[in-house]
């Protein structure tokens, strides 16, 4: 007697088969591609990734430029020179001679002829000066002060001091600053001190014009007189005093 079959299990043992050759070689084709096409994507991925930080890494291009602070053709920054100078007639044989006198030591002399040296009531003596900027030098104004006593004056010096009188005036050359040629000048301006007391400031500057490359400035003639006044008493006989005038020169 033969056994009867379950068509399920017929069926079932039917389908189930080991697959081919080429199925099998289709499915590893498949599964190849697959695993390539992943690997490729992971590499492209891997690529972006190192774009990406190389293009950070990489230095931005750059460049500098600098300046300098000059002159007008190329000179440096620098400071001008405001510088004045003296001539008192007292070169070789009464020549202009220039120099600076900065300080009591080098004052120049003022040559009020040897008549200085022997004053008498009414006497007037002259002396003739000139000022100016150095070559290069700014323009500028110089103020005359009154005058002073030197260091360690002689007994009675004060005395002879607080009786003298004094008069300055610009424009008056050394030919007109002489006791037979001076004369007053009629212009206000030109007139810094007349018959004043030896302490007395000058009213006004006296402006001095810039000098150039290698030029000074031109000069400005100044006269000193000196009297003894006609009422000067008998105290002031066989007195001696050494006097100094000191100018102050600012920037125009």
């Amino acid at each position: 007697m033969n056994d009867p079959q379950t068509p399920g299990m017929h069926r079932a043992t039917e389908t189930t088969e080991t697959p081919g050759p080429r199925a099998r070689r289709a499915h590893g084709r498949g599964g190849r591609s697959a695993s390539r096409w992943a690997k490729t994507r992971a590499l492209l991925a891997g690529g972006l990734v190192l774009g990406v930080g190389g293009s950070v890494t990489l230095a931005a291009w750059t460049d500098t430029e600098w300046v300098w602070g000059g002159a007008d053709g190329g000179g440096d920054m620098a400071t001008a020179s405001f510088e004045i100078e003296q001539n008192v007639w007292n070169g070789a044989s009464g020549a202009a001679l220039w120099r600076d006198g900065a300080d009591e030591t080098n004052a120049g002399q003022l040559n009020f002829t040897v008549d200085a040296a022997n004053l008498i009531p009414g006497k007037t003596v002259y002396a003739p000066m000139q000022l100016r900027t150095k070559a290069g030098s700014e323009a500028g104004f110089i103020q005359l002060n009154g005058a002073t006593l030197g260091s360690n004056p002689p007994a009675g010096a004060q005395t002879l001091y607080d009786a003298l009188q004094y008069t300055v005036v610009t424009g008056v050359d050394k030919a007109g600053c002489t006791a037979s040629t001076f004369t007053l000048p009629s212009n206000i301006t030109a007139q810094q001190v007349v018959n004043a007391p030896l302490g007395t400031v000058a009213g006004q500057r006296i402006p001095l014009a810039a000098g150039s490359t290698g030029s000074a400035g031109t000069a400005v003639d100044v006269c000193f007189a000196i009297t003894l006044p006609a009422s000067a008493d008998n105290t002031t006989q066989n007195k001696a005093a050494k006097l100094f005038w000191k100018y102050d020169a600012t920037l125009a």
